[in-house]
This record gives C-alpha cells, sequence and structure tokens, in this order.
C-alpha cells in the first residue's frame, strides 16, 4: 500500500493548492474509488490472460487453443467506495467469465466465495487482502484467507483420484521447473501428463512434484492411471528423459512412443554454433512436413549427410537417434499429426505455470503449490476440455508401418 499512499499525498497536496475550500473526505473518497477501477480492470486482464492462454503477441496460439481475443465491454460495477467503470475482455467462443461478479449483476460476490474465486484465477493471499479491503472496506487477515483457501485442498483430493477412461487417444507427458519454497528456494519438476480421449476431448490427467524429473517418477505416475482405470492409449508423446521409453513400454505396450519434435530441436540447436541455429533448426523441423514417411525418412538421410560434414557431434547424435519414435507419427493420417508430434499442448500450460510462479514464489509449502496447480488444471479441464480436436472422427483409424 506504500505506492497507494504516496499517490494519495500528491493528490491531496496538488488540489489543495488549487482549492481552498477542497472537501477532503470527497477527494479521498473519489480517489479511492479511482483506484480500486484500476485495481479491478488489472485483474479482470490478468484473469483473462491465464483463461485464454497466452499473450497478445502470440496470435498462433489461438489457433492451437481453439479460442481468440474478441475485443471488451463496458459496465459499471458498484463497489463500497463508488460505481467504477470496467472493460470485460470477450473471447470468440463467449466461454469466459470472471470471479469478481455474475454476468448479469452489478455488484460484486460474498466475501469468502470470492476468495476462493481470486485464489483459483492465481492471487496471492496478500493480494487477495488488498482487493478485498479495496471493494469492501472490509479487511480479511492473511491468515483467515489461508482458512478459507484450505477449502481447495478438496479439489486437489479428488483430482487425484478421478476415475479415468479406459482408452485414450494420446497421452503427452513432460515437465517444467519452477521454483519452490521449503527450506530455501529452488526450482523443481513439476511433472504433467495430458490426454486426449477417444471423442478428442483434452484434459489435465495427473501431475507431481519431484527434485527432478525421473524415468521413475513418470513410472509411479502412469502406475496412478492405471489404478484409476486407463488401459490403453495409441501413442504416448514426450521428451527423451532416459529410461522413459522403456517405462512407457512396460505400463502401455500396446502404445507407440513418439518423441517431441520440439524438444529434439533444441537438443539439435544447442550442438551447434549461434550463426547456425535458425538455419539447421528450421531444416530439421521441416522433416515433420512431408507427405509421407518414405519422404521423410529421405529428407533426414540427406540432412544428416549435410549438416554432419561440419559437425561432428551433430553426426553422433543422429546416428544414435531413434527414427521409429522420432517419426512414429507419420503413422497416422496427415490431418492428426500435427496433434502428435510435438508436446506444444502441454508447452502452453508449462508457458502459464511458469508465468505464475514468478508472481507466487512465497508458496511456502507443496501443499499450497498443489492447490494451486489444480486450480489451473481444473480450469483448463472445464474450459478447454470442453472443446474437442479437429479430426475427431479419425482418431481410432487404421495405422500405417514405417
Amino acid at each position: 500500500m506504500d505506492n497507494l499512499s504516496q499517490n494519495l499525498a500528491n493528490v491531496l497536496e496538488e488540489n489543495l493548492q488549487n482549492n481552498d475550500n477542497l472537501n477532503l473526505e470527497n477527494v479521498l473518497q473519489e480517489y479511492i474509488r479511482k483506484e480500486v477501477e484500476h485495481a479491478v480492470n488489472s485483474v479482470l486482464n490478468c484473469e483473462f490472460n491465464t483463461f485464454i492462454g497466452y499473450d497478445k503477441n502470440e496470435q498462433g496460439a489461438a489457433k492451437e487453443l481453439g479460442n481468440s481475443r474478441n475485443g471488451f465491454y463496458e459496465r459499471d460495477l458498484k463497489t463500497t467506495y463508488g460505481d467504477i467503470k470496467i472493460k470485460v475482455p470477450r473471447d470468440r467462443n463467449a466461454e469466459f467469465s470472471t470471479v469478481l461478479f455474475e454476468k448479469h449483476t452489478r455488484t460484486t460476490k460474498n466475501i469468502p466465495n470470492l476468495v476462493l474465486k481470486l485464489y483459483k484465477a492465481g492471487m496471492t493471499d496478500y493480494e487477495i487482502q488488498e482487493i478485498i479491503e479495496s471493494l469492501y472496506s472490509h479487511k480479511y487477515s492473511t491468515s483467515t484467507i489461508s482458512k478459507i483457501v484450505d477449502a481447495v485442498q478438496a479439489d486437489v483430493d479428488n483430482f487425484k483420484k478421478k476415475p479415468l477412461k479406459s482408452d485414450y487417444f494420446a497421452i503427452f507427458m513432460d515437465s517444467t521447473y519452477v521454483p519452490l519454497r521449503r527450506d530455501t528456494v529452488e526450482k523443481e519438476a513439476i511433472n504433467i501428463i495430458m490426454g486426449i480421449d477417444m471423442d478428442g476431448f483434452p484434459e489435465v490427467l495427473a501431475f507431481s512434484i519431484t527434485p527432478t524429473e525421473s524415468a521413475s517418477e513418470w513410472d509411479a505416475l502412469l502406475e496412478s492411471l492405471m489404478e484409476r482405470g486407463l488401459k490403453n492409449t495409441r501413442i504416448v508423446v514426450s521428451d527423451g528423459c532416459t529410461g522413459l521409453k522403456d517405462t512407457i513400454k512396460k505400463r502401455l505396450p500396446a502404445a507407440l512412443y513418439q518423441r517431441c519434435f520440439v524438444h529434439l530441436i533444441r537438443n539439435l540447436a544447442s550442438k551447434v554454433r549461434s550463426s547456425d541455429k535458425y538455419t539447421i533448426s528450421n531444416e530439421f523441423a521441416s522433416l515433420a512436413k512431408h507427405e509421407s514417411y518414405e519422404k521423410a525418412k529421405a529428407a533426414f538421410e540427406e540432412f544428416k549427410m549435410k549438416r554432419s560434414a561440419k559437425y561432428a557431434n551433430v553426426k553422433e547424435w543422429l546416428e544414435k537417434l531413434d527414427i521409429e519414435s522420432t517419426f512414429n507419427f507419420y503413422r497416422f493420417p496427415k490431418e492428426l499429426r500435427g496433434r502428435i508430434y510435438t508436446n506444444n499442448r502441454i508447452e502452453a500450460f508449462n508457458k502459464e505455470i511458469k508465468r505464475q510462479a514468478k508472481i507466487h514464489i512465497q508458496r511456502s509449502t507443496q501443499e499450497s503449490e498443489e492447490r494451486f496447480l489444480v486450480s489451473l488444471f481444473l480450469r483448463y479441464n472445464l474450459k478447454t476440455g470442453k472443446r474437442a480436436i479437429h479430426n475427431k472422427d479419425m482418431l481410432d483409424c487404421e495405422l500405417s508401418s514405417l
């Protein structure tokens, strides 16, 4: 509140110099009203960015996520400090709704419910405390807010035990590292499994928090999925974590294994000079765009011959590359390949987790971090998870051989 106090002092000083008969109470009321108006609009923008899943300069993500920005509409909202004007963001699918108020009301919700909604939207306890005080002139301690937020723990327990369908078209596995406070703050792995069911609907299935990514942890997560009902998936997409391929084969023997093409490109780029990264990365990425596996394999051999001559370490890397797990997506019709040759579905989600983690680094326990993550997962499942992928009628197609 230091900035607010300083700004208020500046405004009062300015108005007093210009008006000897100034009503200080009215100035104070109007100033706070404007601050609340600014704060609410900031919350709306933050909330919408979390919902839509990409920043304004990342329009390419709109096609992948099946939704896009669609301007805003204006409305008035009644608060303790008077009416404020707000700009509510809109999306093309008309699915966004704010946690601050109901669609057809002009006032905010009851405080405990609003606390839970703000927490699930990614607010910290301290930020929630400030918003509640601004809107209601009602001070909640952070300890009181924490007790209300504990109700979210039921969501975590239910998420981990939720029964799953027996068959999925694809499963995506990836880890991202975010700061977590235990005795000290260090980065730990958030391991996430997503799936697309046989009806084409995406869903976050499971997660765990561990010091590092490991095949043994993925094995434990896959085992938990099978205990909840999973029996089979057509393909598993992941990075090249050591031992993971064998783990997948053990748990899901009928599934194909696909190395994420984006991870492969990153690995390759790390082995060449900066001046060559862009060209070589694009050449390798083009291997995923051919009409057939035969053409892609021929292009791969040409790429290997061309780039191995300059970089001995690239030659060694390419010779060790498992061709089958690199090109398994070519077994599927070309309409489906763009969905399964990378982990982009999780990558976009990981970006949001990292963004939120920078803001909320003060989370002190693994339990509080889990509550926050599950709130993101549930929102994804309720929003994005209600939109089936394109060409869903082809998910049960016959596979070609490599």
